[in-house]
């Protein structure tokens, strides 16, 4: 799986890449951005807050209200993406030897991280619909695992989605 994202096809993006054809991008006058950014001030020569963007993280905690969600600036960390995000979580919530449960099959650039945190993997296995709930359920019953990694939409490898019944029941 490793060496295959490395190909190339012509005309064919990845599920999981995070970047638009290029094509798409061809349009784009970046350089009007490239002024915006240039006459915004000092910013542009110093290091942002290790939280992220102020104005971003400022909109999500109005976001999370819309779910009555109630967060304060200070619980707010943006992230570069979905890597940094595990790796930040990995880091700081999972110790040598804790379980932790992954899909099977799942992300594997996750594995690699769980694994260098000396993670004891538990394989839950994925349907097109989501995780084998009696699967996770047994599992639960005899281990007691720090985390449960799932990708509701867009799950890498198999590109399937976790349906809102069985979300329903994850939860």
């Amino acid at each position: 799986m490793m060496r295959q994202q490395f190909v190339r096809e012509p005309g064919h993006s990845h599920l999981g890449e995070g970047f638009p054809p290029v094509e798409w991008l061809m349009d784009m006058r970046l350089d009007k951005f490239h002024r915006q950014v240039v006459r915004g001030g000092t910013t542009l020569f110093r290091y942002g807050t290790r939280l992220g963007n102020p104005a971003l993280r400022h909109r999500l905690i109005q976001k999370l209200a819309d779910y009555a969600i109630v967060v304060s600036p200070g619980q707010v960390v943006t992230t570069l993406g979905a890597n940094h995000a595990m790796d930040l979580i990995i880091r700081r919530y999972v110790a040598p030897r804790d379980v932790v449960l992954v899909e099977d099959p799942g992300y594997y650039p996750l594995f690699g991280k769980l694994q260098l945190q000396g993670a004891r993997m538990l394989g839950v296995p994925r349907h097109a619909d989501g995780p084998d709930l009696d699967a996770l359920t047994r599992i639960l019953k005899r281990h007691k695992p720090k985390l449960f990694s799932i990708q509701s939409v867009g799950h890498n490898p198999t590109g399937s989605d976790l349906s809102p019944a069985k979300a329903h029941r994850l939860l």
